[in-house]
């Protein structure tokens, strides 16, 4: 495999057999494809980074997979509630404007974009529901993230079920 470049920059890989006119290198054996945006050319020699800790790959996935749940959305009596960090300020905002102004009922638009009146007492059961699912998905990031820090080995570590228990 070669590595295609010009000057510093890496413009992609070809084939042993490329001649075409971009400058190449060859790719040593061990090099990854998919990490290719993370390598340099200095002094006509590829750079690689050194290949990043399994530990602190396994939390950024579990980091995006915790967040992935928590703004997924959930359903409350048969209405989907977004999630999203945008929705949870919004339903903040709504909850602390009910908490000021009791007796005021809320103009609230659904998930699916349909409009309805909700008191204090609703959003308060909604927010308290939002609430919790962002709760749950940070204390279930918290117990795998335990389980990660505690892994000994590669082994350890890949046994460890990033997917199931999630709100």
């Amino acid at each position: 495999m070669k590595i295609l470049f010009r000057g510093t920059r890496l413009i992609g890989i070809a084939t042993d057999d490329y001649t075409g006119p971009e400058s190449f290198i060859n790719a040593p054996d061990d090099f990854d494809p998919a990490r290719l945006d993370e390598c340099r050319i200095e002094n006509g020699r590829l750079v690689m980074p050194p290949d990043p800790d399994p530990w602190q790959v396994a939390r950024n996935k579990l980091a995006l997979k915790r967040y992935e749940h928590e703004t997924g959305g959930i359903v409350i009596g048969g209405a989907r509630i977004a999630t999203d960090r945008q929705s949870q300020a919004l339903i903040t905002g709504a909850y602390t404007y009910s908490l000021l102004n009791p007796s005021v009922l809320i103009d609230w638009k659904n998930a699916d974009g349909t409009w309805t009146k909700i008191n204090a007492t609703t959003i308060a059961g909604i927010a308290n529901a939002v609430a919790a699912h962002v709760q749950a998905c940070f204390s279930h990031e918290r117990a795998l993230s335990d389980l990660i820090n505690a892994a000994e080995t590669a082994q350890d570590l890949a046994s460890i079920n990033l997917e199931e228990g999630w709100p």
